[in-house]
């Protein structure tokens, strides 16, 4: 059986229109290139280019295992695709979420729940989590309970579970002219600059929703964005979630956000066909 890479070099060869773009596409020689046409040709001891002087064209035969190779390796990716999906879905727990909190929990489960599997997990967009989550790149995704709809659950044969309700604060510094505020609302806000942790996704995306106005300092090194809030007078988030595992300094305090979008309930969301592989993480998150 012909090597596929040669009729991907074929077929770049096709696309590109000339050995010496072919070659600058593959990042090989052009001799290199000329060597594999000839190889193929002999391949099949079938003419498939006319020969020129300084020139190389398909000719109908060659056009014509141009179309079939095209096909064939369509279909080589799609069974190293199959192949590796089958692999992680045996071996692999893909987490998918829209925020981080959720991994907090879900990841440290499953890695003790499913100690012969690996766990990974990434933060997406909703759209992006649920074709991955069709698509068996993931197990397990997590959606907020307004990104998805029970039409679509039903429709997709998916099934959830709700992991928690998430309410968001603000963090002041006590000598902030509110401070002294039992609860807020975003426009008190609105408008001032606040610092803010990386890899939030669907809460960075609340965040410039209900404070149009503001300019966030998004900070990726954990450490660094602890510190800075203790050294800061800037504002900067927490939630019911984060303050059950983060010590507030005591320069500061949190205030509960009162607006309708401040707060989110999670679900975790999976394939009705792998209710019977989660049974543990079901009962576990069902029991609370």
């Amino acid at each position: 059986m012909i090597q596929l890479e040669l009729l991907e070099k074929l077929v770049a060869f096709a696309d590109c229109g000339t050995l010496s773009a072919a070659s600058e596409k593959l990042h090989i020689s052009q001799p290199s290139l000329t060597r594999s046409m000839r190889q193929i040709e002999e391949y099949y001891d079938i003419p498939l280019f006319e020969h020129q002087k300084n020139k190389l064209t398909l000719n109908e035969d060659g056009i014509y295992l141009v179309s079939l190779s095209r096909t064939l390796l369509t279909q080589a990716r799609q069974l190293d695709g199959d192949l590796l999906r089958a692999y992680q879905s045996r071996h692999k727990i893909a987490i998918g979420s829209v925020t981080l909190s959720p991994l907090w929990r879900l990841v440290p489960l499953c890695t003790s729940l499913y100690e012969g599997r690996m766990t990974s997990a990434e933060i997406d967009g909703p759209e992006s989590l649920l074709t991955g989550l069709k698509n068996d790149l993931y197990q397990l995704i997590v959606l907020a309970d307004t990104q998805i709809t029970p039409e679509v659950l039903a429709e997709e044969n998916l099934l959830s579970i709700t992991l928690y309700e998430e309410f968001l604060y603000v963090c002041l510094p006590k000598v902030h002219p509110l401070a002294s505020r039992s609860s807020l609302s975003a426009k008190d806000l609105d408008g001032e600059t606040f610092l803010e942790a990386t890899q939030l996704g669907f809460w960075s995306h609340v965040h410039t929703t209900l404070f149009p106005n503001s300019t966030f300092l998004p900070q990726k090194d954990r450490t660094g964005y602890k510190a800075l809030i203790e050294a800061s007078s800037l504002p900067c988030f927490f939630s019911n979630i984060s303050l059950a595992s983060e010590t507030i300094p005591d320069s500061r305090v949190v205030i509960p956000l009162e607006d309708e979008g401040a707060h989110a309930t999670f679900l975790c969301i999976f394939k009705k066909e792998k209710r019977k592989e989660f049974r543990e993480l079901i009962q576990t998150l069902t029991a609370g």
